[in-house]
């Protein structure tokens, strides 16, 4: 029989809906004996600590104020009890057809030098997105979140999220754990696994100028990702 190796953590803040429909969609889960949940709440201004309160027997939560979204998964990975950490936001979903028995298996059989396992998320307007890694991480973020598995150990390292980042903390961590040197490490494993289902109107999508800021200030080795993209034909074409 598995045992639990996941946690599930969440960020939230001032959206209480939402985050009663990601708690009870995953303690509907058909596995949810292998993944504890944890909320961490920005002390919102709405009905959430409610929301906390009634489901404080199957989640673990804290409420404080925090400097915003890399700060509360920062809180997150501290919290978390178990190896490996999936983080979604309260309008995102984990896929109820993922096989988490199977999953547990493949993960716990990697060995340490694996950091990180990812899949592929699709949007809920049916976009999808393809994690992949390769020179593009110099210059965009190719792995999202809602679909990776980090190592707990491996973030807790990494000094995890920088709270910098209102938008683009994941795509700075990914480049912080997968850029070595100017070169990509081998250090994460892709499956061919839907991992979420992503709300579209997240922060991202209502803060564009923010999102392009950030993104210039994390662009590494330009020059590099410049002669990769000519090499490969990319801007021939």
């Amino acid at each position: 029989m598995c045992s639990q190796f996941l946690s599930i953590v969440i960020p939230s803040y001032n959206s209480c809906q939402n985050l009663k429909n990601i708690i009870e969609e995953l303690l509907c889960h058909n596995d949810l004996q292998l993944f504890e949940i944890i909320v961490i709440d920005g002390k919102s201004e709405d009905d959430s600590l409610l929301i906390l309160q009634k489901y404080k027997e199957h989640i673990t939560f804290l409420s404080e104020s925090d400097n915003g979204i890399y700060h509360a998964m920062n809180k997150g990975i501290h919290l978390a009890k178990n190896e490996w950490i999936l983080f979604l936001g309260t309008d995102d979903k984990l896929n109820s057809d993922l096989d988490l028995k199977k999953l547990a298996i493949r993960l716990n059989s990697y060995t340490r030098n694996i950091i990180a396992v990812c899949g592929n998320i699709v949007y809920d307007t049916g976009e999808k997105f393809i994690s992949y890694i390769n020179k593009d991480l110099f210059f965009k973020n190719t792995i999202h979140h809602q679909s990776a598995f980090y190592r707990r150990e491996e973030l807790i390292n990494s000094g995890g999220f920088s709270s910098t980042f209102k938008i683009l903390g994941d795509f700075d961590l990914n480049q912080r754990l997968f850029i070595k040197k100017k070169k990509i490490n081998n250090k994460v494993i892709f499956i061919n696994e839907l991992i979420a289902i992503c709300g579209s109107q997240g922060v991202s999508k209502k803060a564009k100028w923010r999102m392009r800021w950030e993104r210039l200030s994390l662009i590494k080795s330009f020059p590099l990702y410049i002669k990769h993209k000519i090499n490969t034909g990319f801007l021939n074409t």
